[in-house]
Order: C-alpha cells, then structure tokens, then sequence
C-alpha cells in the first residue's frame, strides 16, 4: 500500500515538471522566423500558458488607463505612454505566419459610479478607442467587449478605468479541425482564462440577459439595448424671468464635444389691446457657445456646472403702455453680443435649474410714437447703444437622452 501511494506521488511530480516545461516553450516558438522574441514580449504585462486544444498561448497582455468619465487615450496619464509603445512595437515586430493564427480581444471597463447604461457606453468607448488606436499597426479586427462592475473598493477605481488588450495565437490545425468552436465562444473562453480584468464576473447586467457578467460586443458595433442608439446629450428648458414676465420661451442645448455646449432659445409675446393703446410685442433669440469650467458633478450631465460662454441675440419689440405713455417700436432688428457665465445646478435626476448673466455691448435703431385720438403718430427715430449687462435667466432645464442625467444625491453620488 506504501509503495503504491509512492508510486502515485512520483507519477505526479512527473507530470508537474512535463507541464512546467511545456509552459516556456510556446514563448519563444511562436513563428517559423522568429520575429516574436521574449525580450519583446517583455515590453507589456506579459503572460504565458499552453491551453490543452484551443490555443497555442496568450502572448501579449496590455492595459490601458483612462481619466474619470473619458474614453480619451492620453499617453501622459499614468503609466500609458510605455504601455502604448509596449503595445505598437508588439504589432509591429510580429511575424506574418503569427498575424494569420493571431486574435485580439480588447475588454472596455469602467468603474461602479454612476448608472449603468452610462457605463457600458463609456466603457465600449474605451475599448473603441484602443482598437482604433492598434488599427494602425495590425489588419486583425479585435473582438470589443465591456465589462461594468456593479461594486468594487473605491481604491480600485482607477484600475477599473481601463481598455485591456489581450493577443491569442491560435493553433493552426484549430482552423481546421471540424470540432473547432465558434469565433464569439473561443473568444470568450480567452476572455475567462487571461484574467484581463479583476471585476468581470461581477459586471453589471447585461441589455438582453441580467447576470450574464459581459456584454459581448463583435467588431466596433455598440454596445446592445440603450447604448446601441447613440442619443445625443441634448437639454431643454425655459427662461423662469421671461415666463414671470409673460414672454413665452424655449431654449435648446447642445453638448458638442469635450467641454463644449451650444445653446439657442427663442421668444415670443404678442399681446395688445388697441383699444387702449396698449401694446406688449416682443420676439427674438440668442445663440451661445459655451465652455465648462472645473469639475462636473456625478452622473453624464455635461450641462451642470460653471460655464464661461459668449452669446449673440436679436430682437424686435414694440412696447407701449397707455395714451399717456409714449411708445417704442424697434426699426427691424436691434442685437446684441457678449460674454456670459452660468452656473447650472442639479436637482433631480432629469432637471436643472440656470442661473445665467450676460454682459457686452446692444445696439440698434428704435422709433417713438405717441397716440393722438384714434392713431399712433411717429415722433423721432434713435440710434442707441448700451455697453453692460445685456441679458439674465434663471432658467428650468430638462435633460434629454438615456445617458443624460444627474446622479440623485442620496444614491450613486459623489463619493
């Protein structure tokens, strides 16, 4: 019985030094001309193991890391710069018989804060930006997939910020044998075996499958569900002040790009009693770009916050108040230009409220009349100009779009 279990014991340190072995050879055998070499492998998080009738080995890993709410690589945030170069001279210094037998996975991550339906896209994003980038130095279209961790420590956030890239070399008889899987299965059972990210199977549910871990997307189509639509960040809202004042208004905002908005409104009032010669006419708009400055709170609002801008309206008016007063009537349009800061508070989840100053220079041509028994007779025309404030709202915005939104405060706030 002794010398059985010893026997047993031997068999075992036997097998572990045959599989130890077999784990350094794919490294430096991965082509017929040897253009992959260990010291080039090196260059990224690399690692190396021979997977029993699937794959040849898992020859590169790479990860990329990305400031809080971009999908932006910058090579001089954190460590990205070297694992760029990593990354490109690894494309670059492979074989042509490797590239044949090779597959990219890239897996988009982004942490728990905020909603989930903003994080899935922002986490395809990041792994559309890391293809794009590796589209430059490799014809292999890589499988995207994300990952959104529903929990993780809040020290883990960063990590979790991230595109990582995974290479596989295929076995050439994979091709071949007729019990080979299917693309999407081999490509996540690579995914389940590089350990690429630490979250994955706690990622936020999936569009068409709660539970499922990953969202699986092939290509550079987008993510499934709400994310698939790629709804623009849009706002709209109503001037408070102009509402007290009886001037019905609508205003539309924008969110371009980065830091940038656009914003238009338009106005109307058209009321009169001529009887009375009372006479409350107004009409006209504005246009603004503006610019967020400092930091933007929990949520993807790219409205709330402080903002610098600079605005451009026009305006016709006609303006009379009794037959004791004389009246104002514009000649065409007058305008206006300047600057303007708001400040956009949160709420709610969809609303906002504007707090908005406008100051730079008006100018325009305006008549005055005056009423003589049943008519308004013309009595001079004036050239005006004004250098000051120019315009004020106090503004109730709506936001519009499934990744539109504030986080409440209560939950999925700041932290």
């Amino acid at each position: 019985m002794r010398r059985c279990v010893r026997d047993y014991i031997d068999l075992r340190y036997v097998l572990c030094m045959l599989g130890f072995l077999s784990l350094s050879i794919p490294a430096t055998a991965l082509t017929d001309d040897n253009s992959v070499h260990t010291d080039t492998l090196q260059a990224g998080y690399y690692s190396a193991f021979s997977s029993p009738t699937k794959f040849d080995t898992i020859i590169y890993t790479g990860k990329i890391l990305f400031p809080k709410a971009s999908a932006a690589m910058n090579p001089e945030f954190s460590d990205n710069a070297r694992c760029q170069a990593g990354i490109r001279d690894f494309l670059t210094g492979i074989g042509a018989d490797t590239a044949r037998h090779l597959r990219i996975s890239i897996v988009g991550s982004a942490s728990p804060e905020g909603y989930s339906d903003f994080n899935r896209l922002l986490a395809h994003r990041r792994a559309t930006a890391l293809s794009t980038f590796i589209g430059a130095y490799t014809s292999v279209t890589p499988t995207l997939s994300i990952s959104t961790p529903k929990s993780a420590p809040v020290n883990e956030y960063p990590s979790l910020r991230s595109a990582a890239l995974t290479a596989v070399c295929l076995q050439p008889s994979a091709f071949l044998s007729p019990e080979t899987e299917q693309p999407d299965a081999l490509s996540a059972e690579s995914h389940k075996n590089t350990g690429v990210s630490e979250n994955t199977g706690h990622s936020e549910y999936d569009d068409t499958q709660e539970g499922t871990g990953q969202s699986q997307v092939s290509g550079q189509s987008e993510p499934t569900g709400h994310s698939q639509c790629r709804w623009p960040q849009l706002a709209v809202g109503t001037n408070m002040l102009y509402d007290a004042a009886c001037v019905p208004n609508i205003s539309l905002k924008a969110h371009i790009a980065g830091r940038f908005n656009f914003g238009a409104d338009w106005m109307c009032a058209w009321w009169d009693k001529k009887s009375r010669h009372l006479y409350y006419r107004i009409y006209g708009g504005d246009v603004d770009l503006s610019f967020r400055i400092g930091r933007r709170g929990g949520g993807s609002d790219p409205f709330a916050g402080h903002h610098l801008g600079l605005y451009a309206s026009m305006v016709c008016y006609d303006l009379q108040f009794g037959t004791r007063h004389t009246g104002l009537l514009s000649d065409k349009y007058n305008y206006a230009a300047g600057v303007s800061y708001t400040y956009s508070m949160p709420v709610c989840r969809r609303l906002n409220i504007d707090f908005s100053l406008g100051a730079g220079y008006a100018w325009g041509r305006m008549k005055k009349h005056t009423p003589i028994d049943d008519h308004d007779v013309w009595k001079s025309t004036h050239n005006w100009s004004w250098i000051g404030p120019t315009r004020a709202g106090i503004s109730l915005i709506y936001l519009i779009g499934p990744a539109t939104y504030n986080n409440p405060t209560k939950k999925g706030g700041r932290r």
